[in-house]
């Protein structure tokens, strides 16, 4: 996780005040970590890997603090229970998530609940099966291998996982067969949905090295969920004087679990205190501005955690979270009440935070007057004579942020790391030519911190191999080094077929989107997913690309809304399942699970869960389809409407009316460019000034866009609340109480985030009808009509 891969020499024993800033390179002396309950900080790295120290942890301060530097590679991880397990989970998951997807209130299973759920019945499986081995495929093996353990537990994760997310597929075939003339067919649908779920996996190979190997690409997330499998599997209870993380994660478990009862169920209220609208609550003015659910959140104060927790706050550094709710907070407080009082782009003609397109007479824009329902192709004649399409101010910011943020990304990653990018590629390309010196010189050396071997080909291997070296410098991935690499083979068997699929698929159905139009969606992911991948890597968010395929399906595809969501699926999509796959690589090497098992694992969980919600999906829209169409309650099309919304305005109406030279938004193109821009004044201030006091260094203009681009998607009543959270957990017990923060941050997070999801869950199957219906006796905290308690906005108060 880096910024720059400048990486100094020099150490410091204090914790930087921006939490675990990468950037930062650590020491050759370095605390050594070595499980989860006997960190010892006056370990020591003594060991050199040539003339340079050889790093015994991870030179990232949070992965020492939460990955194992111990490996046993006894531990089976494709097991008889991960089969069963695997496929129980994720066929469960999927099924429930996809039925669910059809209401007022979608809900998914996560990937901590699968895994709450797989561990009883793991433990159980390891207690009872028999241990008879059996033949398979000419291969044997035993039905129980010992004990539980924490690989094949995290590979069912891996498994799992696949169905805690939509498809972007499912959207599109969902609104295709609801709102479209026609529909593609079992096998089309099929050949669509598989192969833009697997085209991304094809491409994750190309990006292994610098997105997995590199130490400085942490990817955050995953640490909580290293920290949750190691709590879960935690065999030490001896302690004396100090809390254990098993111990510890149950008790926050639990509160946690009876907390979320309160904003979920007993007192919606806490999901968003709207402090201003306490003043007058029916004061339009104090509504739009405070509201966190009708307005732009000033001041609003969420107590709810799941609120927060898609954030990911504490495992995401403290500069990243500054950057990112920084965006929003001037976004919301700053630039939205200028825009909305000024009255730019008649802004008050709207709800201050509306996300509809509109006519001209101030009508949500009726879709149906512009298509000619036979081809599913905009009519240019009634397009013409009907309205262009004109947007809240606010909706159209969020536009330009995500195009600041979208291109800004290129030019951080450029000025950031491109120098280091270069040499990484140097150094995957010389493996090829040096490969024979290099067997021939290491072919004695069985221990790879064999120093006397090491130093006597420093100069004529390692020299010329120096992002290698600083790869090998991590424990983590030198400890890799016992388990085979996926095959070059293997991916481009996987991209080819995926591709083959989606070619077919575009020429044999209607699809309007010609077979180059796949290539230049995979092309578009190509260059996106580097960029793309560093920030998430490094700052935990990732920067949605959907609305430039969006833009560019419909410049290209004008007039036809089918043509261009499938253009935005397979290129957007694409680069989701590559990152997907690549932070599963990296779960895999902090967990040591073999590469092949992880691509396995993945891929068995995508095709799984694919086959599982098209079959949900398609039973529900056969026997629900009008009260889909019309959102009859219980049902309701929520993401397919949207969806249906979107390819119509992009692909129908087009870039080219809504920024046209007569459109109101015409400027808003220019951000393209300006994005490209805005972080070179930063870099060069970092340059002129590196010792300022200002931290120049830390400005992440993508981040402060992203934050500002993603309030159109969120409720408002997230800011304050998580810059508290974030400024207390990753700047303030970081910087002051380091130790207690190193034993237990990751811990904390994983039992706020899994009680949380239970509990709502727990809450969901028990309001919404599942099992039975119950709602809580209303009171001052619980208003149903109007949770927050604020008066309803409207355009016209």
């Amino acid at each position: 996780m880096s910024t720059t891969h400048s990486l100094p020499s020099t150490s410091s024993s204090t914790p930087s005040s921006d939490g675990d800033d990468p950037r930062q390179y650590v020491t050759s002396t370095i605390d050594r970590h070595v499980n989860a309950d006997d960190y010892n900080a006056d370990d020591h790295v003594t060991k050199y890997y040539g003339s340079y120290p050889a790093l015994e942890n991870s030179p990232i301060e949070s992965v020492r603090a939460t990955v194992s530097m111990n490996d046993d590679k006894s531990l089976p991880c494709v097991t008889f229970r991960y089969l069963v397990l695997s496929t129980l989970t994720t066929t469960v998951g999927a099924a429930f998530s996809q039925y669910y997807y059809f209401t007022f209130i979608p809900m998914t299973v996560s990937v901590f609940v699968a895994q709450l759920v797989s561990y009883p019945l793991g433990v159980v499986m390891a207690r009872y099966l028999p241990h008879k081995k059996i033949k398979l495929f000419g291969k044997e093996f035993s039905l129980n291998p010992g004990p539980f353990n924490v690989k094949e537990h995290a590979v069912i994760g891996v498994t799992a996982s696949a169905a805690t997310y939509y498809p972007y597929a499912i959207h599109a075939i969902s609104a295709q067969r609801l709102f479209f003339s026609h529909d593609f067919g079992h096998g089309g649908n099929l050949l669509f949905l598989l192969s833009s779920q697997c085209l991304g996996f094809g491409l994750a190979g190309i990006f292994y090295k610098l997105l997995v190997e590199t130490p400085q690409m942490v990817w955050p997330s995953t640490l909580v969920n290293v920290a949750f499998l190691n709590t879960l599997h935690e065999r030490k209870y001896n302690f004396v004087r100090s809390l254990s993380r098993m111990q510890l994660f149950w008790t926050v478990f639990a509160a946690i679990f009876v907390w979320e009862l309160f904003p979920n169920f007993i007192a919606p209220i806490l999901i968003s205190v709207a402090v201003l609208c306490y003043f007058n609550n029916t004061d339009p003015k104090l509504v739009a501005l405070g509201s966190g659910l009708q307005g732009l959140g000033i001041l609003d104060v969420t107590f709810d955690w799941n609120s927060l927790s898609k954030f990911s706050l504490m495992a995401t550094p403290w500069w990243a979270q500054a950057n990112f709710f920084g965006g929003s907070l001037i976004f919301l407080w700053i630039v939205m009440p200028i825009v909305y009082y000024s009255n730019l782009w008649n802004a008050q003609t709207y709800d201050i935070t509306s996300i509809s397109e509109y006519d001209s007479s101030g009508a949500v824009y009726n879709l149906s007057r512009i298509l000619n329902k036979a081809t599913d192709k905009v009519n240019s004649t009634l397009l013409n004579s009907y309205s262009e399409v004109y947007m809240s101010p606010f909706f159209a910011l969020t536009f330009a942020c995500g195009f600041l943020a979208i291109t800004s990304c290129f030019t951080h990653m450029f000025l950031w790391h491109g120098t280091d990018i270069c040499r990484k590629i140097k150094s995957i390309a010389s493996k090829f030519t040096k490969q024979n010196i290099i067997e021939k010189e290491t072919k004695d050396n069985e221990d790879i911190l064999d120093t006397s071997t090491v130093r006597s080909t420093e100069s004529n291997t390692w020299a010329r191999n120096q992002v290698t070296l600083e790869q090998d410098a991590c424990v983590h991935v030198r400890l890799m080094k016992a388990y085979k690499k996926v095959p070059v083979l293997w991916y481009a068997a996987i991209f080819l077929i995926s591709l083959t699929m989606a070619i077919v698929f575009v020429i044999f159905w209607s699809t309007g989107l010609p077979f180059w139009g796949i290539i230049l969606a995979v092309v578009l992911s190509l260059i996106t997913i580097l960029p793309v991948g560093i920030i998430e890597a490094t700052a935990n968010q990732q920067i949605g690309t959907n609305i430039l395929s969006e833009v560019l399906g419909g410049y290209m595809f004008s007039g036809q809304p089918v043509a261009t969501y499938l253009f935005k699926v397979y290129s957007y999509w694409a680069l989701q399942q590559c990152l997907m796959l690549t932070t599963s690589f990296k779960l895999g090497q902090y967990m040591k699970i073999p590469p092949r098992v992880i691509l396995f694992a993945q891929v068995y969980g995508t095709i799984l869960s694919a086959f599982v919600m098209y079959s949900v999906m398609t039973f529900v829209i056969n026997t629900h389809a009008n009260e889909l169409r019309t959102n009859t309650h219980p049902w309701a099309s929520l993401y397919a409407g949207y969806f249906y919304t979107a390819s119509v305005i992009w692909g129908a109406v087009g870039p080219r009316r809504i920024f046209g030279a007569t459109s109101p938004y015409r400027s808003l193109l220019w951000c393209w460019v300006v994005g490209f821009l805005l972080p070179v004044p930063f870099y060069l201030l970092n340059r002129k000034f590196p010792k300022s006091s200002f931290p120049w260094r830390s400005v992440n203009i993508p981040l402060i866009c992203l934050g500002a681009a993603l309030t159109s998607q969120l409720p408002k009543n997230y800011v304050v609340s998580a810059l508290v959270v974030g400024f207390t957990t990753q700047f303030l017990i970081y910087r002051y109480r380091h130790q207690l923060w190193r034993k237990y941050n990751y811990v904390v997070n994983a039992a706020l985030d899994s009680g949380t999801q239970m509990c709502v869950l727990f809450v969901f199957l028990f309001t919404n009808g599942f099992f039975t219906s119950i709602q809580f006796p209303a009171w001052a905290g619980n208003n149903r009509i109007n949770p927050e308690q604020c008066a309803v906005t409207s355009a016209d108060s």
